[in-house]
């Protein structure tokens, strides 16, 4: 609604969705218009998936087919978009300076120009954290709530107050078709991702969660985030050679 001049993408109108985590204004406009005496009431969980794998997965949902080739030239072109930094739609100063502070008020309260920079998780972090306290922040390694989701939903069980733990967890996704559905990427576009931005992102991302593992810095029940998990992939050429450790190796 901009009745009376009013816009609601400007003053703080959000829906709830996972791209929130990366949105520029959620943190700081989620704290601004929530009632004051209900902050503190506040639980923030982030789940966090190896980004690369998190690329494939919002690619199958709106982009169904089974050609890993389709992802790799969508996930091609946003590696040249982010190692030439350029300009995407209105973003004037280049697709890394998205997280820049004096980027410009006004500017870049939403999600990022490009889908691979949802994953470099430690930018996101950094804002919800100042914006609330980190006690209220329960993050968690996407990897490791699926291999022992058990433990994962007693501690989010805590952490809410809420019990999660009566009715069985849906292990199957069925909103995918798995006959139209990418099930591993190619190992070079893993690599490409990984070279260009996700092996230091993620490298930051253990930093900050091994510090507040730590310190304590986390809600009491978080457990340790540990490790991304390299996802399968598969070779979409003829040839292997020593630039696809990361592929063999895993980051």
């Amino acid at each position: 609604d901009t009745s009376g001049g009013v816009s609601c993408e400007t003053h703080g109108h959000y829906d709830g969705n996972p791209f929130l985590l990366a949105d520029r204004g959620a943190p700081l406009f989620l704290r601004t218009f929530m009632p004051q005496k209900l902050l503190r009431q506040v639980r923030l969980i982030a789940i966090l998936r190896e980004p690369a794998q998190r690329m494939l997965s919002w690619h199958n949902q709106r982009s169904p087919s089974p050609d890993p080739l389709i992802f790799a030239a969508r996930a091609a072109k946003e590696v040249d978009m982010w190692l030439g930094n350029a300009v995407k739609w209105n973003a004037r100063t280049g697709v890394q300076n998205f997280w820049d502070d004096d980027n410009g008020a006004g500017q870049w309260v939403h999600s990022p120009p490009l889908d691979m920079m949802i994953g470099m998780y430690h930018h996101s972090l950094a804002r919800w954290r100042r914006a609330w306290p980190r006690k209220q922040l329960f993050v968690m390694n996407f990897d490791n709530f699926v291999s022992d989701s058990t433990s994962h939903l007693s501690a989010l069980s805590d952490f809410t107050g809420l019990d999660l733990l009566s009715h069985p967890l849906p292990e199957v996704n069925f909103h995918s078709n798995a006959a139209s559905s990418i099930a591993n990427m190619c190992c070079e576009t893993f690599c490409a991702l990984q070279r260009a931005a996700f092996q230091e992102a993620n490298t930051l991302l253990y930093g900050v969660m091994d510090a507040d593992d730590r310190s304590k810095a986390g809600p009491p029940t978080e457990p340790n985030f540990g490790r991304f998990k390299t996802p399968k992939c598969v070779y979409c050429n003829a040839t292997a050679d020593d630039e696809d450790f990361v592929a063999k190796d895993g980051p």
